[in-house]
């Protein structure tokens, strides 16, 4: 009798264990699956960070056009007038702002868009760049202010500002930097210290406050280790999805 209710139990243990072997082989694939999909978010989230050469050519030509606009602006020779009769502002008080805008762009706008650049690649912004840049962020808002009180006319000012940037690149190219290997990029221990001090406050929370370098000269590495890495994360789980079902 005994023997007789073993193997009618026996079926039924083995189907027991077999039904618990699929749930924690299910919560295995579950919990594995997670840690897969926050792996690749992870990896997303990185390459998302990095600065690609048509973001870079973007700001490059967002730059050049501005500079465009601000000698159309000042010589009247833009298109259209937008209506800012809401605004208060009738033809000549719009002619106006479209004046100071022109003179002002270059420091507002074309400068910004040159310095959001990161370095590498063929658009990259280098040493030599980052250098004018900076000192082109400090000088613009003196030749804006103080130009127009030697010549009323908006495109002395423009031109002015123009011949500036133009000089500081030229300057900058033709300079040996003194301290390339610091840990910041661009102008550095050649200036005074309120001047670097301006600088290091213009590149807060880029890292460079930490003392971290901009230079990225392993972008295109990073970014293909992370689409190695992807691949990989992806086949593990294709394997993991062919294991449970066999």
């Amino acid at each position: 009798m005994r023997r007789g209710r073993n193997v009618l139990l026996s079926p039924m243990l083995t189907m027991q264990q077999g039904i618990q072997n699929r749930l924690l082989s299910a919560r295995g694939r579950t919990v594995t699956q997670d840690k897969i999909e926050a792996k690749q978010m992870k990896i997303v989230n990185e390459m998302r960070q990095v600065m690609t050469d048509s973001l870079k050519a973007e700001f490059l030509i967002q730059a050049l056009l501005n500079v465009v606009l601000c000698g159309l602006l000042c010589y009247e020779q833009f298109p259209f007038l937008p209506d800012l009769t809401w605004a208060g502002l009738n033809d000549k008080g719009t002619v106006l702002i479209g004046k100071l805008y022109g003179i002002w762009g270059i420091w507002l706008t074309t400068v910004p868009a040159l310095r959001a650049r990161k370095p590498g690649g063929p658009y990259g912004m280098g040493y030599e760049e980052k250098r004018a840049l900076d000192l082109s962020f400090l000088v613009l808002p003196f030749i804006c202010i103080l130009t127009p009180f030697a010549s009323r006319d908006p495109a002395a000012t423009f031109w002015a500002c123009l011949a500036t940037l133009a000089g500081l690149y030229a300057w900058s190219f033709t300079t040996p930097l003194q301290a390339a290997s610091g840990p910041r990029r661009g102008a550095g221990g050649e200036l005074p210290e309120p001047v670097q001090w301006a600088l290091r406050a213009l590149d807060f929370g880029t890292g460079e406050e930490r003392g971290a370098r901009r230079e990225d000269t392993t972008w295109q590495d990073q970014l293909a280790s992370y689409e190695r890495e992807a691949e990989r994360l992806a086949a593990a789980k294709e394997k993991a999805k062919k294991k449970v079902e066999t």
